[in-house]
């Protein structure tokens, strides 16, 4: 996960750095559809809101919510192909 969320950030970096800047809900959205069904709770969660969450409380629940998968299933990181990254 960790990985991932550093791919996204990076190539929205690497947008704004040639003039096309990512509105942080079509950031928030990429995120979001990048990830792997084992995350749609989470992804459930953050679109339920009103408001797009900051990208730091975004990061923090799939972070977390990997933590926990991992709790549960000790080979979870072992069965994750690696994320799909969708451009921005």
């Amino acid at each position: 996960m960790r990985e991932f969320l550093g791919q996204s950030k990076s190539i929205a970096v690497e947008l704004a750095g040639i003039g096309c800047p990512v509105k942080h809900d079509e950031y928030v959205d990429a995120i979001l559809d990048g990830l792997l069904q084992e995350y749609a709770l989470v992804v459930f969660v953050i679109e339920s809101k009103f408001e797009t969450p900051p990208i730091i409380e975004v990061e923090a629940l799939h972070l977390a919510h990997e933590s926990h998968l991992e709790e549960i299933f000790p080979s979870f990181d072992k069965l994750l192909s690696p994320m799909k990254i969708q451009p921005l």
